[in-house]
């Protein structure tokens, strides 16, 4: 088992987490960064602490990643706490000076033009030249230096190497040079751009009953007048939807002593595939309150079942002068749909999945397959994964994603792939599914297949007229499909 820690930019995310699926399932421990935390005390720490875990830091290495200050940075920590890095080249680009200075001589693995599996081949051998490393807790380290008493199964930070070569100190130099140039220049805004809107329906009970609102006065260690000890303890009943998980939270507290704020949730996973809570806290996430934004951390398990839940503890470690009156824990950036969670005991915010139970009917793909619709849902969130393990990511406000779940069966015979799945939007454009296609699954003769899914991203608001049509190969004409209205 080797422990990797993972650079990249968010735009690249679908292949982070394919490539993050294949290396877990190797057994290694991969701590996967995120481009949007931005530049704080706990994200340099968070950042440090990730690094300094690592046996080697992946750089996928692609024009966005090449542009962003955040992965710089992260490179520069890499060479500062002397870790091996290994460029992951997912598309030809251009490196910056000190990036490629960095760099220089370094093995790469170019997964350019090529099958993923042979691409892993190379990089399995490659991490095979690595020492590996005894399992030691969370992939997602909390903050070091912060006072604190440990929680959660995490293994102490490492202290770095101090033992620094003439050769390093140099490249540090030349390194922390560069970043600050990057930060002058770019004014250390690494967000996201396009819209800030954010489209979002409460969840939950509007009005507190008088037994809740006892329950939390009982649960406050002081009153709510100002000037009086921050609010401390909390009990909530917030429930929101994020990329795929239904989060119920159902406490907060707050130790100013130790400087951390926990907040208990379960996650459930409302997709067919497996999820990733641990990856949903990597998107953006953060505790907004009147200070600068906090990071979460979590020793979440990074891969839940569908329909499973998961009970969990996710931390924060404020400064001072922390109150849970008006703090708010948010899923997802500023552009993306997001949850939100507030912690003195308010409602949650979110957009839910918007079920269809009156769309029904048959799909033939004209090659004696029977595609029957058993579920069609809207939900705010992407598209991830193939037809029988279909789950979502963050998605932006301005799409939705259209899924439709049913079962398939094959009256031919011999073995068959099942066809590509196409939706037709009310102005005529045409979609492709990613997780149905002819190539991903296949059929056995008079074998139902239940629990297949294709899935479309469209643009927001999803309403009219659509056509799904699903169409074997080589059939012509292609089948009429299945009108339906949203």
């Amino acid at each position: 088992m080797v422990r990797l820690f993972v650079s990249y930019s968010r735009t690249d995310a679908q292949f982070v987490r394919q490539l993050t699926t294949a290396l877990e399932a190797d057994g290694h421990d991969v701590w996967v960064d995120t481009e949007d935390i931005v530049g704080s005390e706990q994200w340099r720490a968070s950042i440090v602490a990730g690094v300094q875990r690592a046996d080697a830091v992946l750089l996928v290495v692609s024009p966005r990643s090449m542009a962003s200050p955040n992965v710089e940075r992260e490179v520069t920590v890499a060479a500062e706490e002397t870790r091996r890095i290994v460029p992951l080249v997912l598309e030809r680009a251009d490196m910056t000076g000190s990036i490629l200075f960095v760099l220089a001589g370094a093995q790469q693995i170019s997964f350019v033009g090529r099958p993923f599996d042979v691409a892993m081949a190379d990089l399995r051998e490659e991490l095979g030249k690595l020492p590996s490393t005894p399992h030691q807790g969370s992939p997602l380290p909390p903050p070091t230096g912060a006072a604190r008493e440990i929680k959660t199964t995490v293994t102490p930070t490492p202290k770095p190497n101090n033992r620094r070569t003439a050769l390093v100190a140099v490249v540090i130099v030349a390194l922390v040079a560069g970043a600050i140039y990057l930060v002058s220049r770019r004014g250390g805004d690494d967000s996201v751009e396009g819209s800030t809107q954010t489209a979002a329906t409460t969840v939950g009970e509007s009005t507190p009953t008088a037994d809740t609102a006892a329950e939390t006065s009982a649960d406050t260690t002081s009153g709510t007048a100002a000037g009086e000890a921050p609010l401390a303890d909390v009990a909530l009943d917030a429930k929101a939807w994020f990329s795929g998980f239904e989060i119920a939270a159902t406490r907060a507290t707050y130790d100013p002593t130790a400087g951390e704020v926990d907040v208990l949730v379960t996650f459930k996973n409302d997709a067919l595939g497996a999820a990733d809570p641990l990856g949903v806290l990597l998107s953006g996430s953060a505790l907004e309150w009147s200070g600068d934004p906090l990071t979460a951390f979590c020793s979440c398990s990074n891969q839940l079942p569908g329909g499973n839940v998961l009970p969990a503890t996710i931390q924060f470690f404020p400064p001072a002068g922390f109150d849970l009156r008006g703090a708010v824990f948010v899923l997802g950036s500023a552009t993306e749909h997001q949850a939100k969670i507030p912690l003195d005991g308010g409602a949650a915010t979110s957009d839910l999945p918007i079920a269809y139970p009156e769309i029904q009917g048959e799909i033939d793909d004209g090659a004696g397959t029977t595609f029957t619709i058993e579920r069609v849902r809207v939900v705010a969130a992407d598209c991830w994964g193939l037809a029988d393990g279909l789950t979502y990511v963050p998605g932006p406000v301005d799409r939705v994603s259209v899924e439709v779940v049913g079962s398939v069966v094959y009256t031919g015979e011999g073995s068959i792939n099942f066809g590509d799945a196409t939706l037709v939007l009310p102005d005529g454009t045409r979609i492709s599914s990613a997780s149905l296609t002819s190539y991903v699954y296949a059929l056995e003769p008079n074998q139902p297949q239940h629990d297949v899914g294709a899935c479309f991203s469209v643009p927001a608001p999803a309403a009219g007229s659509y056509t799904l049509i699903v169409t074997a190969a080589n059939v012509d004409p292609e089948p009429p499909g299945l009108t339906f209205q949203l």
